[in-house]
């Protein structure tokens, strides 16, 4: 697996994808999405952007942004045009996120591993279990998530979502979704509490999500790791792909 081909064919299938809540603008060689359900915030991505217009592409997605009254966030991959577009967002006053690894796994090569039988793992279908699953993110991660409930209900119909139990329990959590016209599936939300960790929940969420991408056809699953995932797919046979940034502007 090359990472530059890889990522050449992720971003060629992807870039034209719409997300749930979003409408989808190819602007200038960049790709951008704006919201059209609430407490969504605007990304811009995948830019192939030459030197002589980068400040101006820059300038355009502020006002863009501005003019609708929200924030954004301009994710940036290391393969992304101009090299030192980091550093350009950073002087326009974007504030920087921390690096994840952007991660892609062949589906292929999946092997199941060992799994406890005090787990239960079930796929939430009905929007009152997404409450749980909201829960279990916001412990784990320290924070509140207001947006995310809205956005995994807009998304049920085209992702599968799951939550682990010990018991009647609620211990862990993690989605997959399904885009249209693309051999990558996206896996998010792998999370587990901290009491409950070294156990195999982890790994027996990550399971039943390769299954069900292989179930469906997938070729691929991509993932934007942060750093405390980021070791633990590497040991599943993810392969690096780059690093991704991602650099938010207030509205």
């Amino acid at each position: 697996m090359k990472p530059r081909e890889i990522f050449r064919q992720y971003v060629d299938e992807r870039k034209t994808a719409v997300p749930p809540g979003y409408k989808v603008d190819l602007v200038s060689d960049l790709t951008r999405y704006t919201p059209i359900a609430a407490a969504l915030d605007g990304i811009v991505t995948f830019s192939e952007l030459p030197n002589s217009s980068v400040d101006d592409a820059i300038t355009a997605q502020i006002d863009y942004f501005r003019g609708l009254g929200l924030p954004f966030e301009w994710k940036v991959y290391d393969f992304d045009t101009p090299s030192d577009l980091s550093e350009r967002l950073t002087a326009r006053g974007f504030e920087r996120g921390d690096n994840e690894g952007f991660l892609v796994y062949d589906v292929k090569a999946h092997a199941t591993s060992d799994r406890k039988s005090s787990i239960r793992i079930e796929r939430i279908i009905m929007p009152e279990g997404l409450h749980q699953v909201v829960a279990i993110q916001e412990e784990v991660w320290g924070r509140s998530f207001p947006w995310l409930e809205s956005s995994l209900l807009a998304s049920l119909s085209r992702s599968a979502v799951f939550c682990a139990y010990l018991g009647e329990a609620p211990v862990g959590t993690g989605w997959i979704e399904f885009p249209e016209d693309t051999a990558f599936a996206e896996l998010h939300g792998g999370a587990v509490l901290p009491a409950e960790r070294s156990d195999g929940i982890y790994s027996a969420l990550f399971d039943i999500r390769v299954a069900e991408a292989k179930r469906r056809g997938f070729d691929f699953l991509a993932v934007d790791a942060a750093p405390m995932s980021r070791p633990i797919l590497l040991k599943k046979g993810f392969t690096y792909i780059c690093d991704t940034i991602p650099f938010r502007k207030r509205g």
